[in-house]
């Protein structure tokens, strides 16, 4: 009888860690599908946040670009305004503002072939 007993506590015991490591097993992959989803989402944050940045990053580029040409208008402006004024200013001055204009108003041929 004693034997009987001692094989079913074996058998029992065998039982119990072979539902221990089923166990086990469960955790770790319920846990390792747990972290899979977690970079899945930290990911697809990412990429929201990289889709934002982009679109801010464009919009701050056009606003730059708009700044430049009202910048180069009012440079233009004013360097028009010492030509018109020319008696006011020294001659080399006046000359200096008048190549100025020229070059700014020259279209080089690099730029033509950027456009094409």
């Amino acid at each position: 009888m004693t034997a009987y007993i001692r094989q079913g506590l074996g058998k029992l015991y065998s039982t119990n860690n072979k539902i221990m490591e089923e166990t086990k097993q469960k955790e770790q992959q319920q846990e390792e599908t747990q972290k899979i989803t977690i970079e899945m989402a930290e990911y697809e944050n990412l990429r929201t946040e990289n889709v934002k940045l982009r679109a801010n990053m464009q919009q701050a580029m056009m606003q730059m670009e708009q700044m430049n040409n009202v910048i180069v208008e009012k440079r233009l402006s004013f360097l028009f305004r010492v030509i018109e004024n020319a008696i006011r200013f020294d001659d080399e001055f006046v000359a200096y503002c008048t190549n100025e204009i020229q070059e700014s108003l020259w279209v080089k041929e690099e730029e033509n072939k950027k456009d094409e």
